[in-house]
C-alpha cells in the first residue's frame, strides 16, 4: 500500500506577517491624513461665506421692486433711481434709489422717498447695465459682490414691465 501525503493547508497568518501589515497600514492612514489636513489648511473659508451670499440674494429680490418702476430718473453704473407707482396711498408715485459709493467695502444704499439706510454691508462690486431696445430701458442687469472673494458675486436681470418713458441718462 502506497502512504498518500497530504500537505496540510497553512490557516491564518504568523505574527510577524500582522506587524508587518499593522504597520504598513499605520504608515499609509499617516501620509493620507496629513494631505488631508494640508488641504483643509489651504481651504479659502472666505470662498463659501453663505451669510453674505444668502443677503446678497435677498437684496436682489428686494430689488425686484424696480420691475415696477414707470420712469428711469438715474442711471449710471452704480447708481438707479426710479418712479413707482403710488404705495402710500397719497396719488403721488414714489421715488426709489439704489446707490453705492464704488469704494470696496462700502455699503449699499437704499432711499425710499429721501429717506436713506444701509441695506448691505461690506460691498465689493454693484455694477447695473441697462438693456435697451430701441428707445426704451427695458431691463435692468445687476451684479452684485459681497466680500473681496470672487465667489462672492450673484446676478440678475430685472425687466422693467411699466416702462413708458424713453433711455434715461
Amino acid at each position: 500500500m502506497r502512504k498518500v501525503v497530504i500537505a496540510t493547508a497553512h490557516h491564518g497568518f504568523s505574527l510577524m506577517e500582522i506587524v508587518v501589515s499593522l504597520v504598513a497600514t499605520s504608515v499609509l492612514t499617516t501620509g493620507l491624513m496629513s494631505a488631508m489636513f494640508l488641504t483643509l489648511k489651504s481651504t479659502d473659508l472666505a470662498l463659501t461665506n453663505a451669510d453674505e451670499m444668502i443677503d446678497a440674494s435677498d437684496i436682489l429680490y428686494e430689488m425686484s421692486e424696480l420691475q415696477f418702476a414707470t420712469e428711469i430718473l438715474t442711471s449710471n453704473s452704480s447708481t438707479i433711481e426710479v418712479y413707482v407707482s403710488n404705495r402710500d396711498g397719497d396719488a403721488d408715485e414714489e421715488v426709489v434709489r439704489y446707490s453705492w459709493s464704488a469704494v470696496p467695502g462700502d455699503a449699499l444704499i437704499r432711499s425710499y422717498n429721501a429717506t436713506e439706510y444701509q441695506i448691505l454691508q461690506n460691498v465689493y462690486d454693484f455694477n447695473l447695465t441697462y438693456v435697451v431696445s430701441g428707445t426704451r430701458t427695458v431691463a435692468v442687469i445687476v451684479k452684485l459682490k459681497v466680500g473681496s472673494s470672487t465667489a462672492n458675486t450673484i446676478q440678475t436681470e430685472i425687466p422693467l414691465l411699466n416702462m413708458n418713458a424713453m433711455v434715461a441718462n
